[in-house]
């Protein structure tokens, strides 16, 4: 058994595609996935030289992957999303509309405000469980909000999906 290591630029067709199907939120970024059915098993993304990935930790990482996952079984299933609680304790759907989706971002974006008038969310750090997602507040739609301002409608987010 073995990897086949592909690479390719991120302004490339065949990068943006593999950026856009499965969901790369930071550069650089390396993924293990199942040959067979296209599901991303494991990946790293996003390290720096003061938070470096080395050749050793991914080698670590491809034996423990090796060792525990074989080829002569069937691939796994997909797993299924439970609700899973909240913040608040409260349970939430798995599936939520777009709406839905979005309401749920500014009341998590208000209620997480510190007392500096940052979210909790502005770092740039993505979150590898796949039902999670980061919010990053940028600004309402008369502009950037201003630390004591009082401002509290049409929020613009960013969200990183996963």
């Amino acid at each position: 058994e073995g990897f086949i290591f592909w690479q390719a630029m991120d302004d490339s067709a065949d990068g943006q595609t593999y950026a856009e199907r499965y969901k790369v939120c930071a550069f650089p970024h390396i993924a293990i996935v199942d040959p067979r059915t296209g599901r991303s098993l494991w990946k790293k993304e996003g390290w720096t030289q003061v938070k470096p990935f080395t050749a050793e930790n991914f080698a670590e990482i491809a034996m423990d992957f090796c060792s525990r996952h074989s080829f002569d079984k069937d691939p796994l299933p997909p797993v299924k999303k439970s609700a899973t609680p909240n913040i608040n304790g409260e349970r939430k759907r798995p599936f939520m509309s777009e709406n839905e989706q979005m309401e749920a971002a500014v009341a998590a974006s208000l209620t997480s405000s510190n007392h500096d008038g940052k979210s909790k969310g502005d770092e740039d750090e993505c979150i590898m469980e796949d039902d999670n997602y980061e919010i990053e507040f940028l600004g309402t739609r008369d502009g950037l909000v201003e630390a004591d301002s009082e401002e509290k409608n049409h929020h613009f987010l960013r969200s990183c999906f996963l």
